[in-house]
Parts: structure tokens; C-alpha cells; sequence
């Protein structure tokens, strides 16, 4: 796999580094079709990308080009923050119209390309049975243009402090809490699918895709509002142990309506497959449209219905995070634990033959839909400048959950030494 990395600074906005992963069959370009909100256009491209490998043809994503807002005085980040002090609680309220820091696919172009190619791995001689080797007839490179949607948000920030036990004695502390709260706006974005001519027995003509829905393009972020938040407590038991708790509704890679408050909106899907079988009532199908001037969107409909499988979940995830910090020492040495789970909630979504429609098997938060990060951490200063402590990240879960995505980067241990002088 060869990667590219490509940074830029969007003004007004921090550094944001973009990762591609290119010519990844099976991962990058269906990634990008997953971006579809609609879900039987997106089942569809599903299972026309498995029909084409089946025909020998593997659909890769050969160029991702990220395009920055042009400079214009329409396109220039703007906010404000207004904080005080009510009954000594902190109050902010703020709001910020600019752009997405997360780029979405706005437009992908397929080319066939006629090259074949055969798996390195087997030898190519002719002791090697045909049926043991892998060879494709070529590839459907597909270049990806990225774009960053527009957004609105407005904010309100609230801090401090409550005891509402104080009067039974001195000794108990007051109990911290944080609240913040997001609502988003976000831009109405939709993607253009696009080819040169393609021939896979049936010849698609160079053009826009048929999406068979009127000519109307598919949505990859509707202009639906949807709301993130952190909602936060911490208490000090004593001066050494602290407990720090929060609910965490959406990371900052997550974007678009599709949680608990909106459940009629689409999930995102975290990982897709389409189920073998024969294909060739497809292909009556397709060739029988073609024949008669009609759509073949609807056979592909019909297969991607019945065949894709995809592991689903809200689009907007909930998380809870625990803190737990041990001082000691005269606060010299930290023990630290944190730990961050996904209860978002995680589902396989397929179609049940003998009920004749697609059906949700809800996957245990306890078993195939786990996720979570644990983050044991170990800190001491032995005086004279010198710091020394040890750590790990572990990221656990299936492939396609939160955490336990590749992409997340994994589970990693650490160590680290500082020296003041």
C-alpha cells in the first residue's frame, strides 16, 4: 500500500493532516461509497463494485485530490465567544460559521483500465493449477475529489461547582461539572458519480451514473441540524485519588444527523460485503434495460437489496470516559487509568430470505460490537529535574468498530523521560 499524506491549514482553523491510503481494493474506494445517504443507491454501487471483480475487475481508489475553500470574503471563518460569571457558575455562549474541518467525497471518476495482473505471490508457471491462480483483467481506478462542508454552529459552555451534600459536613468537597453543547448546522452537500466508458460484457457509455432518481445526485451530508456534547463529572475524594466521568456524544470525526434523537436518519456503515451467488439474472436484467432504453439502476437495486451485508451504527456515537487519577508521594508519582467506551450501539444489516425483507441483528456491547480505549498511565519526578513515565494506548474491538479500525491506528506502549534544567 503506498500513502500519501497531504497537510494543509485552513485559515481561521487549526492544522488538520489528511491520511489516504491508495490503490486498496476492498477498503478505500467502498469507503467512499459508504458516504451515500441513500441506502439503496449505496447497497447498489455495492454490489455493481462486487460484480465487476467478479468479472475480473477490482475497483480501487487510484487519487484523492482535497479542494480548499476558495479565498472570498463569502468563504471567511467567522465566531464570537461571550463568557460571564451567573451566581459563580460559568457561563459561554458562542457561535463559529465556517467550514468542516472533516472533508466529504463531492465527486468520484471511474476509468477502466485493461491491464492484467496476477498475484506475486503464486507462481506464474504452468505447474501452477489455473483455479490457484489470482489474476485480474485490470482495474476501475477511481479518483476522489474531497470537500469541506459548510457549517454553522451555535454553543453554550457551562463550569463549576455544586454541593448539594456540603451540610452534612465540612469534609465533603464540592462536585465539578461541565457541560458543552453543540448545535450544528451543517451545509446541504451532495456527491457526482462520473465515468469514462466501461465495459464489463455490458458497455456502460462515458457520463454522469445512472442514479435513476431523476437525474437528482445523492447526498452525502443533508442540511439536517444535529447536536454534540460532553456532559462531565469530577470529584476529588481526597488529595489522592480523583474521579473524573463523561458522556460524550460525537468525536470530532463524526458529521450529519444519525443518532438516538434522529433514528430515522441513516446510519453510517462501518464495514460492507456482498454475499456470492450467481449473477446471471443480472445480467438479463441490465442487458434487457439496455436493450429497451430503459434504467438498469433497478436491477442493481434489486441485487444490492438482496446481497450487501453492512455493519451499521448512528452516525453521531456515544461514549463513556472515565478518569481515575492516584497521587502520591507528596504528589510526586501519578498512576492514571482512563478508559473510553462505545455504547453507541453496533448492527448487521442484511436481508432475511424468509421474511423477504432486510433485517437489523443487533451486535452485544459486550461481545461483536465492543469497543474501547484503555489508557493506563504511570508518571514520577524524581526531583532534580528529572521525570520519567511509561503508558500504554490500547485500542480494542472487531475491525470495523471505532477503535478497533486499522485506521485507528492501534494499540501502541510508550515510554518517556524529561529532564529540566
Amino acid at each position: 500500500t503506498e500513502r500519501h499524506r497531504l497537510g494543509w491549514r485552513l485559515e481561521g482553523c487549526r492544522d488538520f493532516v489528511l491520511e489516504t491510503i491508495r490503490h486498496a481494493p476492498d477498503i478505500s474506494a467502498r469507503m467512499l461509497s459508504r458516504r451515500i445517504l441513500d441506502e439503496a443507491l449505496r447497497r447498489r454501487l455495492a454490489f455493481e463494485q462486487a460484480f465487476a471483480r467478479s468479472n475480473g475487475y477490482a475497483t480501487v481508489a487510484s487519487a484523492i485530490h482535497p479542494e480548499l475553500p476558495a479565498r472570498s470574503f463569502d468563504n471567511m471563518p467567522f465566531a464570537f465567544r461571550l463568557a460571564f460569571p451567573v451566581l459563580e457558575q460559568d457561563i459561554a455562549i458562542s457561535y463559529y460559521r465556517g467550514f468542516s474541518d472533516m472533508p466529504v467525497p463531492v465527486r468520484n471518476h471511474t476509468h477502466q483500465v485493461q491491464r492484467q495482473t496476477c498475484d506475486p505471490a503464486i507462481p506464474d508457471d504452468p505447474a501452477t493449477p489455473q483455479d490457484e491462480r489470482v489474476c485480474l483483467n485490470g482495474l476501475l481506478e477511481t479518483e476522489t475529489t474531497l470537500n469541506f462542508p459548510r457549517l454553522q454552529v451555535l454553543g453554550l459552555n457551562l463550569a463549576g461547582e455544586v454541593n448539594p451534600l456540603g451540610w452534612i459536613s465540612e469534609s465533603i468537597q464540592p462536585i465539578g461539572y461541565r457541560v458543552e453543547l453543540a448545535i450544528v448546522f451543517p451545509g446541504r452537500t451532495e456527491i457526482v458519480l462520473d465515468q469514462d466508458e466501461i465495459n464489463l460484457g455490458l458497455t456502460q457509455p462515458a457520463g454522469e451514473y445512472d442514479y435513476d432518481r431523476g437525474g437528482a445526485r445523492p447526498l452525502v451530508v443533508e442540511d439536517t441540524p444535529f447536536l454534540k456534547w460532553v456532559v462531565g463529572l469530577d470529584y476529588s475524594f481526597s488529595a489522592h485519588f480523583y474521579l473524573n466521568l463523561m458522556w460524550v456524544h460525537g468525536l470530532p470525526d463524526e458529521f450529519g444527523a444519525g443518532d438516538f434523537i434522529h433514528p430515522g436518519k441513516s446510519l453510517v456503515v462501518r464495514q460492507g460485503r456482498v454475499r456470492e451467488g450467481d449473477n446471471a439474472g443480472y445480467v438479463t436484467c441490465a442487458a434487457t434495460a439496455v436493450l429497451t432504453g430503459q434504467s438498469i439502476g433497478p436491477c442493481g437495486e434489486r441485487y444490492g437489496r438482496e446481497r450487501a451485508v453492512e455493519i451499521v451504527r448512528p452516525r453521531i456515537g456515544d461514549y463513556a470516559v472515565l478518569i481515575l487519577d492516584f497521587k502520591f508521594n507528596e504528589d510526586r508519582g501519578l498512576v492514571r487509568l482512563m478508559g473510553m467506551w462505545d455504547f453507541s450501539g453496533y448492527f448487521e444489516d442484511s436481508f432475511d430470505e424468509a421474511a423477504g425483507t432486510r433485517a437489523r441483528r443487533y451486535l452485544s456491547l459486550f461481545g461483536d460490537g465492543f469497543s474501547a480505549i484503555v489508557y493506563p498511565e504511570f508518571n514520577y519526578n524524581f526531583g532534580g529535574g528529572l521525570d520519567l513515565g511509561a503508558g500504554a494506548l490500547l485500542q480494542l474491538g472487531k475491525s470495523y468498530t471505532k477503535f478497533g479500525d486499522p485506521a485507528a491506528g492501534g494499540s501502541l506502549v510508550w515510554t518517556r523521560a524529561r529532564f529540566r534544567f
